[in-house]
């Protein structure tokens, strides 16, 4: 997990005309996020930090829908002072909340829509938090092609994905790869829109989480696993028993399923994606079914 001393302190920005505009696409996230009826304008973010020991390191951030860290906070280096108050933050997006803390507890209440309280662990955990954000945005298949992408964000992710695609599918038939609408229902777009618009750590393509989270995603969708059994909430370190990560770096260094039927009982090609692992030393996948290579 990332070091506290490492978190960058945000200032607190003052309180602008016009709030920060949510994700755009073809299918309209902004239409989506007006037709619940909330009172945007009006909207706020509590944060208040409540730790059972004042030597135990804790960190929060939010990011918007860009990506950007615009409020973050941590043990000792605190400027927002959430310990002692409840922090209030403009909630008319929808921000990426993510924090870490072993057994510190983070109370977070967006106006209209509740209170949560969240229990914090060594590694990172998140949450996508505002009256911005849209449930299950993906299942509105919105377009992943660059024209209708108004972030960089989601751009720079976009075509990041777009060249493993195509350096994975050499000789094959050249397309659009997964932003065709013929490939709309297939596990490469189900994963990449998942990392743009559902993904609670709203990464970036600079940021090691980002092809960890993107390839596991996939692996799970590609060979039929029980999606919604895995912890998309928490750091891609702890999504399965069998994933295993460096401690000091948060690298994914070895994936373990030998035994476990993964390919319904059939032969299925190995996902070449997992080349995209760099780090990956163990990758053993003896009696599931699965065969072939990657580079």
């Amino acid at each position: 997990a990332q070091s506290p001393s490492l978190l960058r302190k945000a200032p607190f920005p003052q309180k602008k005309d016009a709030p920060p505009p949510p994700i755009l696409s073809r299918d309209g996230f902004d239409e989506l996020s007006t037709s619940r009826g909330l009172q945007e304008e009006n909207s706020t973010i509590s944060i208040q930090v409540r730790s059972p020991n004042e030597n135990i390191e804790w960190q929060w951030s939010l990011r918007d829908t860009e990506g950007v860290e615009v409020y973050s906070d941590s043990r000792g280096k605190t400027s927002l002072n959430c310990l002692e108050e409840p922090c209030i933050i403009d909630a008319s997006e929808c921000y990426s909340f993510t924090y870490s803390g072993d057994s510190v507890n983070f109370e977070v209440s967006t106006t209209g829509l509740g209170n949560s309280l969240l229990t914090g662990s060594v590694y990172k955990m998140g949450l996508l938090v505002g009256q911005g954000c849209v449930d299950n945005f993906c299942k509105q298949k919105p377009s992943l092609d660059s024209p209708n992408l108004r972030d960089k964000r989601s751009r720079d992710i976009m075509e990041r994905l777009l060249d493993v695609t195509r350096s994975n599918t050499v000789g094959q038939k050249p397309s659009q790869d997964f932003l065709g609408t013929e490939e709309i229902e297939s596990s490469q777009y189900q994963a990449a829109c998942w990392v743009l618009y559902e993904d609670p750590f709203r990464t970036m393509v600079t940021d090691v989480s980002f092809m960890q989270r993107y390839v596991l995603r996939l692996f799970y969708l590609y060979y039929e696993h029980n999606v919604e059994a895995f912890l998309e909430n928490v750091h891609e370190c702890n999504w399965h028993p069998n994933i295993h990560c460096d401690e000091r770096s948060d690298i994914i260094s070895e994936i373990n399923f030998e035994g476990e039927s993964l390919a319904g009982g059939f032969f299925r090609t190995l996902l070449p994606e997992f080349g995209e692992l760099k780090f990956l030393k163990v990758l053993n996948l003896r009696g599931t079914g699965l065969g072939g290579g990657f580079h």
